[in-house]
Order: structure tokens, then sequence, then C-alpha cells
């Protein structure tokens, strides 16, 4: 192809693709001017400054745009505080309302488009003083449409008095409910959220009525009076602090589940003019909640009655103080409100994260165990070194950590902490500081303990919290006395009577190989003692190491003497697993039974039950 040729052909490809553009962009244009026509007003949202909703058997509702470009209600009242969202969504309806189609009709034909009787009746007023009217009838019957008509209004394509098609969708975004276009929280809040809760109960009428009718004294109140005000803060770092009627740790938890229930409640069943407070139970209410929220003013709300609806959705009767309105908020706030002055407080012994443990130094007479959390491995004993750690047993005591609240705040410094009875004490994988709970002398005259939280404050502790907390170091050791898996044992070796009993699996199924020519009524019954065997724990170390007179155990005349021998692969070489070695009953308790195994020295107690495991078994075999 000549070079003359090729620039032809560039030549028309050129001006084909600039008529292709100029007729999508035609086309677009098309279609944004034939959108364009449809527009009833030539306006922007913020041109609309005020508007007013009519709704059909409701009462209206009317709001303005102030100078900062917020809305604030103008009817009923201007006490309403306004759902910035709603009101500015109909501004902007309003703005990019549509006439889908304009329909021939004169004055008498309205009734049959729903105009006569309107559901909604919608006004508006722009920044240039014009005064926007529109009425909407009924569904037109695809249900797509509904039909309107311009009252009044300026620069409109349509003449005032026509009827129109409006999208539902449109329409949706006018026909705003009082309720809609309030706002719906308890506190207008900022952006820090809650930073300060007041809560005081009040004395009622009821109550004063009751303590009459019991003989006894009222707590110096009078009907309406304030009881105890319990305050929190939250610090600097977003800690919450007790700050009233005494200064004292907070229980994080509590309170989070507290601050997020009234930071987030909505109303509902609104009564915007209530006749007589007293019909709700709020003259004088049952209680006051006021919250801060960074630098801004404080925010009160009194708390009534119950809905005496009778059903599980009745409601709490709120009402928000120097506002007229009340309504009704879930009962939930109801279960978190503190019912004593020290509810808030921090009782738990272990206020942090277990989750963030790094460390655990457990320290009680002779215990003296160091617990380290390996992320890939979990909780291992790092002294005394050589021990296999009982996982379950050091989450079950962390949890009982977590559980154990103190009992009461004596004040002071306490007793007995310079020589603990117990002490326990953490480090953690971020950079915060050790911390330790400590528990001390006895208190005078009860059955309880001085005993230290691990934010240093003082507390006390009943008997058998000091008893759940004493541990031996066997508590956090791996109890396994055969650590083998029932899916690997080949066969079972069973001395009992003087008799060996072996037990093997060559195709899957137990089959009995000793004594000669003795025969497995089932292979079931195997399988569960080699089950049993696997899930047998240690309960109580009776010897650290192995004792020189096995018979006082009766290990030296075992009732039995089980091996195990197991193999995880093919190409994997067998092992045998024990022996384990069971003796005499427990004089102290005939249900468990002296244990050796060659898993650990020493002497421990067993259940019972691992004997009579392996009786049963025996009598499978004939």
């Amino acid at each position: 192809m000549s070079p003359k040729s090729t620039v032809v052909l560039l030549v028309v490809l050129v001006a084909l693709c600039a008529g292709y553009w100029l007729m999508v962009r035609s086309e677009e244009q098309g279609r944004v001017a034939q959108e364009e026509a449809k527009r009833l007003f030539a306006l922007t949202p913020d041109d609309v400054v005020a508007v007013e909703v009519a709704q059909v058997g409701m009462p209206v509702s009317a709001g303005r745009r102030g100078p900062d470009g917020l809305w604030a209600f103008t009817k009923p009242h201007g006490e309403i505080e306004a759902n910035q969202v709603v009101w500015e969504r109909m501004a902007i309806a309003l703005a990019e309302l549509d006439n889908q189609r304009t329909i021939e009709a004169s004055a008498t034909d309205l009734a049959q488009y729903g105009l006569d009787d309107p559901v909604l009746r919608f006004l508006a007023e722009t920044k240039a003083g014009d005064v926007i009217e529109l009425i909407f009838g009924s569904v037109e019957p695809t249900q797509t449409y509904r039909y309107a008509s311009l009252v009044r209004g300026p620069g409109s394509m349509v003449k005032a008095g026509a009827v129109l098609l409006v999208s539902a969708e449109q329409f949706h975004e006018l026909d705003r409910a009082r309720n809609l276009l309030r706002s719906p929280y308890l506190f207008a809040l900022g952006p820090e959220g809650i930073t300060r809760v007041e809560f005081a109960r009040i004395w009622t009428p009821e109550q004063a009525e009751s303590a009459k009718e019991r003989g006894s004294d009222t707590p110096g109140l009078k009907v309406g009076e304030e009881s105890v005000v319990v305050a929190i803060e939250k610090d600097a770092e977003g800690v919450w602090q007790m700050v009233s009627p005494f200064k004292a740790a907070a229980n994080q938890e509590l309170i989070g589940e507290f601050v997020k229930e009234i930071q987030y409640a909505t109303g509902r069943n609104y009564i915007d003019e209530p006749e007589d407070l007293s019909d709700y139970g709020l003259d004088p209410p049952r209680a006051r909640v006021t919250v801060l929220s960074g630098s801004s003013e404080k925010q009160t709300a009194y708390l009534g009655m119950l809905e005496s609806t009778g059903d599980a959705s009745a409601g709490l009767f709120v009402k928000r103080a120097k506002l007229p309105a009340v309504f009704v908020v879930d009962t939930q706030m109801l279960m978190l409100l503190p019912n004593t002055p020290d509810a808030f407080r921090e009782r738990r012994l272990f206020t942090q994260q277990a989750t963030n443990l790094q460390t655990i130094h457990y320290v009680s007479g002779e215990t003296d165990v160091m617990l380290e959390n390996d992320p890939g491995a979990g909780w291992r004993i790092v002294r005394p070194a050589g021990e296999e750690t009982d996982q379950i047993a050091v989450s079950n005591f962390i949890a009982l950590l977590k559980a154990l609240e103190g009992r009461s705040f004596p004040g002071g410094p306490g007793a007995g902490f310079t020589k603990p009875r117990v002490a326990i004490e953490f480090t953690f994988r971020d950079e915060r500081p050790p911390t330790r709970i400590l528990v001390g002398a006895k208190l005078p005259d009860v059955d309880e303990y001085y005993a230290r939280q691990d934010n240093e404050t003082v507390t006390t502790l009943n008997e058998l919290d000091v008893r759940a907390l004493t541990k031996d170091a066997f508590t956090f050791r791996n109890k396994k006395l055969m650590a083998l898996t029932p899916a690997e044992a080949s066969r079972v070796s069973v001395v009992a009577e003087g008799t060996e009993y072996v037990f093997e699996r060559p195709r899957g199924k137990w089959v009995v190989t000793a004594p000669a020519e003795k025969t497995l009524a089932s292979s079931s019954d195997v399988a569960l003692l080699v089950d049993a065997l696997a899930s047998l724990n240690a309960l109580e170390v009776v010897e650290e190491t192995a004792p020189a007179d096995l018979s006082a155990y009766g290990l030296d005349a075992p009732v039995a003497t089980v091996r195990v021998t197991v193999k995880a692969a093919e190409d994997e070489e067998a092992r045998v697993v024990g022996p384990l070695v069971l003796g005499s009953p427990s004089p102290a308790n005939a249900q468990r039974r002296y244990a050796s195994s060659a898993r650990r020295a020493g002497v421990y107690l067993v259940e019972q039950a691992i004997v009579d495991d392996i009786r049963e078994t025996l009598k499978a075999v004939n």
C-alpha cells in the first residue's frame, strides 16, 4: 500500500470516529435536554429555605433552614430537634422533581385522581421569596407514578392546576411523617460521643406510700427529690472512671453497654403536647439521666413508667428536659441502669484483656509456677522446666480470674500484702506495665480476706473465693497418664490376675492373640478401652517422685498393668506407651484408685472407672 493511500485511510478513520463521537454526544445532549424538560422547577437544593408537610389526617410539620444551613422545626414549635438528613432529602427531591406527563383535566375531574382530598399537601419557600405548593393524590394504575397538581409555583413548565404524573420514589421523599422529620435519638451528640453520664433515682409518691405502709422511714427524701447521684467520666485515654459518689475504677464492659444503649436509644410514639405528665410517670419522674458530649451543654432525660400495653413491645416513657414532648424508648435501658451507687465500680480482680497476656507468674506457699503464652503453641510452663501444660486448666484459671469479684471495699492499705497468701503477676504483649493480684491477711472476726485487684484497689474475698484461687503446680500440668491417639493404637497388653491378655488390630478390627485359643466377643470392647486410656487423667498427685514403698499404694501387686503399642505411619517405628500401673483404692474415696505411669514419676489418683473398663473388656474374652 502506498503512503498516499495510508494517509487517505487514516483521514477517513478519523472522520468516522469524529462523526461517531458527535452522534453519541448529540444523543446524550438530547437525553439531558429531555430530562431537563421534565424538571418542574429551576432550583437547587440550597435554594429551598422552608418546607411545610401536611399529610392527610396528620398534623402539619414545618421547618426552616437557618443561616448555618441547618434545618429547624417551626411547626408545631421550634423545640423539636430536626433530622437534618431527612429535611435535606426533601429539599433535594423538590429541586429534582420531574413531571413525567401532563394530563389535561378540568377542576371537576380532580376526584378521579384523588386530588379533591389530597394525601399530601407540600409547600416550600425559596431564597427568592417564591412559594411552591403541590398536592398529591392517588397512585395511577401501574403503581409507578402518582397524580399531582401544582397549585402555585414560579418558573414551572406547567400551568397551575394541571394534573401531573410524578414518580412514586420522588413522592416518597416528600411524604414524610413528623416522626421521620425529627431527630430519632434520645440525645443529640457530637463526634466525641458521650464523655460523662450522671444517673439518679427520684423519690416518687408510690415509694413514699409504700414506705409508709411498711412503717419504715423514708430515706430522708421528699417526693421529687433525687437520691445518690452516680456519675462516670471518660478520661483522656478513653477509660471510664467513677467520679460520684466516690472516685474509683469503673467496670469498662458494664459502662460500655450502658453508654452504647443510651447513645443509640431512639424514640417512638411521640406525644408533642402532653396534657398531664403524671399520666406517664413523669410528674415526678422515676429517674434522671444526664449526658455530656465533649464541650457541649449537658442534656438531660427523665424516665417515667412503662407503657400499659401489656405485651413485650411495651416501652418506657421518657422526656427531655426543656422540651415538651413525651415519647417511648425500649426498656433495655432499664436493665442496664445501676441499681446501687457502686454498681459500675470495677469489682473484678483481673481487669485486663486475657488475649493480651504474655506471662502469668503464680506463687502460693510452696507453689511457684511461671506460664508463658506462645502465639503458636499456646500456654506452656517455663518454670518448673520440663513440665507439659494443661491448656484447658490454664484457660479455666484465667476465666476464674476474670469472673472473681471483690465483695467489699474497706478502704485503707489492707493487710498481709508483704507476704501474701497468693500472688499472681501478669505481663502483657503490648508495652503496658506488669500488674499483680494479691490475697493478703484474714479480716478480724469475718471469714473474708484482704485482696488487691490488678489496678491496686484493696477489696475483700470470702473463704470460697480464696480457696478457688489457691492452686498447686499440679493444677497447670498436663494430666494425661498415657500419651496416645486411639486411631494409632495397634496392640494392647493387659496384665491382670497373673494373666497377660494381648489384643491386636491387624486389619482394622481388634482380636485377642493371647492367651492362645481365646476369642473376643466384640472388637468394640477393646476400642472403648483404648478410648478410655487415651482420655485418662490424673485427678490428684499423691507423691511427686516414685515412692520407696510401693505396697502403701498397692502398686507392688497391681490390679492391672496396661501397655499400648502405637504407630502413626507405615514407615514409622512402633513405640510402647506405658506401662500404666493401677493399684489399690484410696482409703479416703473408694471411687478413686492409686496409679503410676511411665510417662511421669510419682503416684496419682485416677477414677475407679478405668478399672471397670478393663474388667468389662476382659469379660468379652472367651
